[in-house]
């Protein structure tokens, strides 16, 4: 293994966005469109997905297919013109891909390094190890989310 810390931690990535491409595949437009918590399950996808961007210091290589107000991407208000599951099917791709590029870019020297464009936009310390992380933890609470409203509603979860 030429990066011992690194190549583990692209499974745990590759889990979490293999984990909500399920979620997209079994989710129910009724689903979908619902308020799950205070915001709907699209918006909470969408929020979810813009914080892969957020949190990345690669330049994005293709703009998403869809967009929302920055209000909306980051819960202030609730969003009332739902994105379809299959535009956001597209946008996962992209940020599947986005992510997959920064973890190429690294190596397990680099892990150790603080991440710049977090410094600069949230002013906080993150090295690029916390980085991927944190774009597992924040992907995995969500499918948390998803997955409970899923069983609740007696269909199976992702688990």
């Amino acid at each position: 293994m030429s990066n011992p810390i690194l190549d583990p931690m692209k499974g745990n990535v590759d889990m979490s966005f293999n984990l909500l491409r399920k979620f997209l595949d079994r989710c129910p437009t009724e689903f979908w469109q619902r308020k799950w918590g205070k915001w709907p399950v699209w918006q909470q996808f969408y929020h979810m997905l813009s914080a892969v961007f957020l949190f990345n210091p690669l330049e994005l290589k293709e703009p998403l297919p869809v967009s929302v107000s920055n209000d909306v991407q980051n819960l202030k208000v609730v969003g009332t013109n739902p994105i379809s599951i299959e535009e956001m099917d597209s946008c996962l791709k992209i940020a599947f891909g986005h992510t997959t590029a920064y973890l190429d870019s690294l190596n397990d020297a680099e892990l150790g390094k603080i991440n710049e464009k977090v410094k600069t936009i949230m002013n906080i310390d993150w090295t690029h190890a916390s980085t991927i992380l944190m774009i597992v933890a924040h992907n995995l609470y969500h499918i948390g989310i998803f997955d409970a409203g899923l069983r609740e509603m007696k269909l199976d979860g992702v688990f």
